[in-house]
């Protein structure tokens, strides 16, 4: 059985948060953020550690990569 992964725009909803919101709680850039969210540029480490700290997610439930 596969897991939920949940991309930027669900962590947005869960958390209650805006993008660039969600951005600064994680201490991540905004343009950086929104450029993975589009599918522009690629989640790094770092984003997904702290992606997975600022909302209480587990690492192995946030989507790295930008879905269509």
């Amino acid at each position: 059985m596969e897991s939920v992964k949940m991309n930027i725009p669900m962590l947005c909803a869960y958390t209650g948060l805006s993008t660039e919101a969600l951005a600064d709680k994680a201490n991540i850039d905004r343009n950086h953020l929104k450029a993975v969210r589009a599918g522009r540029a690629s989640m790094l480490a770092d984003d997904l550690l702290a992606l997975s700290t600022a909302t209480g997610i587990d690492v192995w439930h946030i989507e790295t990569k930008a879905g269509k």
